[in-house]
């Protein structure tokens, strides 16, 4: 199951292109869930309903990005937002080799970014970028998706699972 989301605010439309590769995306192999997310609580009860149902195997939040935080529109997902009860028990909505990726420039940039933290509480590998980039999803031959940032190298922070 893949769990893909857009922010509600997207002032340079960077996340315009992702709508066309999510169709590429083979519905046959995949359930794809995909939403448009405006705030830190609409992300964290989006992530434990479709986990409610069936886990996760790969959750891919895109919104406006810098080290500290991810920015939704009506929402701001940084160490603070992560910390509330909202997001309790996160790692529960999770396959045991869940991945994330974070469709956001520079989340990735260092051991003390929102890729870590993310990581750390929802207890998965989560991908990142060190750097503003562009981002595509693209499918191989093979059915595997390939997570492609522009002039850059994805960063991995793993969890301790």
């Amino acid at each position: 199951l893949i769990l893909i989301t857009a922010p509600k605010n997207d002032w340079n439309l960077a996340y315009q292109s992702i709508y066309n590769d999510i169709k590429k995306i083979p519905n046959n192999l995949y359930e794809i869930h995909f939403a448009i997310v405006a705030s830190v609580n609409q992300l964290a009860l989006l992530i434990k309903r479709i986990a409610s149902k069936r886990k996760i195997d790969i959750l891919v939040i895109g919104g406006h990005g810098s080290p500290e935080g991810i920015n939704f529109g009506a929402g701001y997902l940084d160490r603070k937002a992560l910390n509330t009860e909202v997001f309790n028990n996160m790692r529960n909505c999770f396959s045991s080799d869940a991945k994330c990726y974070l469709l956001s420039c520079s989340t990735g940039k260092d051991e003390q970014s929102i890729a870590n933290e993310v990581s750390r509480l929802f207890e998965i590998n989560v991908y990142a970028p060190p750097i503003d980039t562009s981002i595509t999803i693209e499918v191989k031959p093979s059915g595997e998706l390939e997570f492609k940032y522009r002039n850059t190298e994805l960063r991995s922070f793993s969890s301790n699972r």
